[in-house]
């Protein structure tokens, strides 16, 4: 993903600008007998807070797509709402004429 995040990621046709989420997005913030402290997020939480846009998110041995808050992912997977998030990118289509583009599903 360090490549596609330099020169972008094409899926057929389209082309996409990709940047690497940063740590208030893949954690939650929490503060436990007046100490602060970070968790990761967990799919569930990462869909409640990520409602526009798409985004690849990686689990445990796993990767799928949360467009505009929808998990989008194999039919043959359950959604496991407790997954917690080990990375996360938004994909932002481009094209030669500046229009933005989305996936078609």
């Amino acid at each position: 993903m360090l490549k596609a995040e330099d020169s972008g990621l094409k899926i057929g046709n389209k082309e996409f600008k990709v940047t690497s989420l940063g740590k208030k997005d893949l954690r939650n913030r929490y503060k436990v007998n007046g100490e602060v402290i970070w968790r990761k997020k967990t799919l569930k939480s990462f869909i409640e807070s990520h409602q526009k846009g798409t985004y690849l998110v990686t689990v445990s041995n796993h990767a799928l797509t949360v467009k505009d808050g929808e998990l989008l992912d194999w039919g043959t997977n359950k959604f496991l709402p407790t997954r917690k998030v080990m990375d996360g990118y938004k994909l932002e289509g481009v094209s030669n004429d500046g229009v933005q583009l989305s996936f078609d599903f």
